[in-house]
């Protein structure tokens, strides 16, 4: 993840052009001007080669948006799974087909796939035209609801479809792998035998395929099936240590460790990140030597190597096991200079989480680096360690040049929470900059200042139905208007609440899904909040609908089964 993204989620634009495929066999009765529809066996041949090679949205994205309308389960729904995972890896809009399909199997599928393989763990949600990651609670929300893009429970769904998914078990070596990619989620005994038969003569593209169904736990045979997956070749180690990242296991601690030291870049990136999904159970050691390790020297006539790639990953890598031990390694790699500038931004960040009161003095000495990526790092650290012996320094440089420097400020002294931090915050509420105001909007609720509460009742409600949609529904604080909304809800006092209900009618539903959002945080339980939450229930934005539910369940109303039905 890029230090940019840390302040702001954006979706990327793509088109939903359609790539027919097209063979070139006879079909008696048809004309010849008209395509002939591609045989299953050749499409799951198509697909295998796709989930075995690496992801590639931009060249094969609208070629895989075309098998969602094939009229054959098995190419389908292996479709819609495989743009979810694709789609998880920067290119959302690759899946809008998907989660908007009729068909709720393919959503699922596509649903769960970019939950499992994206690093927030959240869903997509189509609202009006605006892709929006959700948490799935809201999704499963619209499916009560019998919302069209709701997520229905992937076991059940499975389950209907057993019998027919089964079918394939007994087709090409292709068709089988992808019926029990599928089958493995409910632990298929059928499935089981087809990827236990498998062989190191099997087709390469087929052991690569059957790694992510071989290494699911729900199967019990990743330790008789990855050896064989990352003897096939390249394909198969990167299918291997792709699908470890997904489904960590100890036992390959190990083979990770090897795989660290091989050719293929894509099989080392992926080490190292897998070796960060064992938590506590992963060696440091391998990762601190990746740290240490000299830049590579280009060869003739080839471009100078990256050290951001494998080095960053490490990083980021002992940030998330996270133990004593992996954040001193952090912290010496911090102190003797890293190699660039963005590599100690990551540094900090991935040490910020586990940070605590020995690391402020050297923080603050950052919050002066010629680098305003570095300072804003440092504030974000100085902020998650939240005390408020670093709230003087903070204050000294609230006047950065840099609009990003002043946000993370902002947000690290909504943080620390004291009064003299809420009274800054509100002079920075005056910034020139939306991005740092929201920050310092956000930091405002956080230390609930009721003395606040009429400034954000005028930021709250003087834009309405100007409100972007956010790319993230846990970004609502980019936007000022959306900042004091979610404020509001921190606050709950009678103003706040007041001025909240009125919100709940704003033509914008970006400022009516962050204010059903503020109730459920605020937990006020009148009956006038409820009532209006209550016709949120059928609001034209599926988003708003589903907050509405949630909502009203976390102030205790319960909804009998069939009551969306009738209602």
């Amino acid at each position: 993840m890029s230090t940019e993204s840390l302040w702001r989620v954006a979706l990327l634009a793509a088109g939903l052009a359609i790539l027919p495929a097209l063979v070139g066999c006879q079909n008696g009765g048809q004309r010849p001007s008209e395509a002939v529809p591609p045989s299953t066996s050749v499409q799951a041949a198509r697909l295998v080669a796709l989930v075995a090679g690496e992801p590639d949205p931009a060249k094969y994205g609208p070629e895989l948006q075309a098998m969602l309308s094939s009229g054959d389960l098995l190419i389908r729904a292996s479709a819609a799974h495989l743009i979810g995972a694709w789609a998880a890896h920067g290119d959302p809009a690759l899946a809008a087909p998907a989660i908007s399909s009729a068909d709720p199997f393919v959503r699922a599928l596509a649903e769960t796939a970019y939950m499992r393989q994206g690093r927030s763990g959240m869903g997509l949600l189509n609202v009006q035209g605006s892709l929006v990651e959700v948490p799935a609670d809201v999704l499963k929300a619209l499916n009560e609801m019998r919302g069209p893009e709701g997520m229905g429970d992937l076991a059940t769904l499975l389950q209907a479809r057993r019998a027919d998914l089964r079918r394939y078990l007994d087709g090409t070596p292709q068709e089988a792998v992808l019926a029990a990619d599928l089958l493995s989620y409910i632990a298929d005994a059928g499935a089981r035998r087809v990827l236990l038969a498998l062989s190191e003569s099997s087709p390469k593209d087929v052991l690569a395929a059957a790694a992510p169904a071989s290494l699911r736990p729900e199967m019990a045979i990743s330790g008789t099936m990855l050896p064989k997956i990352a003897a096939s070749g390249t394909a198969g180690r990167r299918a291997a240590v792709r699908a470890l990242v997904l489904y960590p296991d100890p036992r390959f601690a190990d083979f990770l460790v090897g795989m660290l030291h091989g050719e293929d870049l894509s099989v080392r990136r992926n080490a190292i990140r897998a070796l960060g999904e064992l938590g506590a159970a992963a060696p440091i050691e391998p990762l601190i030597a990746v740290l240490q390790a000299p830049v590579p020297k280009a060869k003739p006539g080839e471009p100078e190597p990256s050290i951001h790639g494998e080095k960053g990953d490490a990083i980021r890598t002992l940030g998330v096991i996270g133990t004593p031990a992996a954040v001193n390694a952090l912290r010496q790699y911090i102190q003797a200079a890293p190699e660039t500038p963005e590599l100690e931004v990551q540094a900090i960040l991935a040490l910020a989480p586990h940070g605590d009161r020995s690391d402020i003095p050297w923080l603050q000495a950052r919050l002066q680096s010629p680098s305003p990526l570095v300072r804003a790092a440092a504030a974000t650290a100085l902020g998650d360690i939240g005390n408020p012996a670093a709230q003087a320094a903070l204050m000294l440089t609230t006047g950065d040049n840099e609009s990003l420097v002043r946000a993370a400020i902002a947000k690290a002294l909504g943080q620390i929470g004291t009064v003299y931090a809420s009274q800054q915050l509100a002079v920075m509420m005056n910034d020139p900059d939306p991005t740092v105001r929201a920050m310092a909007i956000w930091g405002l609720g956080v230390t609930k200042d009721q003395g606040a509460v009429a400034a954000l009742s005028d930021i709250a409600a003087g834009s309405a139905g100007a409100a972007e949609p956010p790319a993230r529904i846990g970004d609502l604080y980019d936007q000022p208007q959306l900042a004091a909304i979610i404020a509001l809800g921190r606050i709950a006092d009678e103003p706040a609440l007041k001025t909240l209900a009125g919100l709940l009618v704003s033509r914008s539903w970006p400022v009516r899904a962050a204010t059903v959002q503020a109730l459920h945080i605020s937990g006020a339980q009148t009956p006038e909040i409820s009532g209006a939450l209550d016709a949120r229930l059928k609001d034209v934005a599926n988003l708003v609908r589903a907050e509405a539910l949630l909502a009203l369940k976390s102030l205790g109303k319960e909804f009998p089964p069939g009551y969306f039905q009738t209602h």
